[in-house]
């Protein structure tokens, strides 16, 4: 009886140490390097310190193409006051011609990456785009990302939310 009472013991103990344990989720690896579209460079880290929303975007994707527009109204608001950096991604792409083409007829004023390999839509768990991932001032993704078409209104509100 005393031996059961025992096994009973550790088992709970063991239980309430190891299976009650929460298990936290390995941090998302947030560093990246991609070329720009003028043929530089960019890496997230240098950025450290300001916030920034990395827009994942095709050329093709007409909600992308109804979302930019409220992208670069938010990036000219709140640039300065905030030290917001939007940086859109491109994923899909056909030929750094084509981004060119688009980010021109857009009017597109914030940095444009190539993800040629799509390996940092992939580190993101970016599916389907449109898809915008507020990273804070420490390189950490926060809250939820937004994914699918949003008004100017939405993403504000999702910005004012995370500063």
């Amino acid at each position: 009886m005393a031996k059961n009472r025992f096994l009973l013991l550790a088992v709970v103990v063991a239980f309430l140490t190891v299976g009650c344990s929460p298990t936290v989720a390995p941090p998302v690896e947030t560093d990246f390097t991609l070329p720009t579209l003028n043929g530089q460079t960019f890496t997230l880290s240098d950025y450290r310190g300001q916030p920034i929303v990395l827009s994942f975007f095709s050329t093709r994707c007409s909600a992308c193409q109804r979302e930019i527009p409220h992208l670069i109204s938010l990036y000219q608001k709140y640039q300065d006051s905030h030290q917001l950096l939007i940086v859109g991604i491109a994923v899909n792409v056909i030929s750094e011609q084509t981004v060119e083409d688009f980010v021109s007829e857009m009017g597109i004023s914030y940095p444009i990456l190539l993800d040629w390999e799509e390996e940092v839509a992939e580190q993101f768990g970016v599916s389907p785009i449109p898809h915008c991932v507020f990273i804070d001032q420490e390189l950490n993704p926060v809250d939820d990302p937004l994914v699918g078409y949003h008004s100017e209104e939405e993403l504000e509100e999702w910005l004012a939310g995370l500063w």
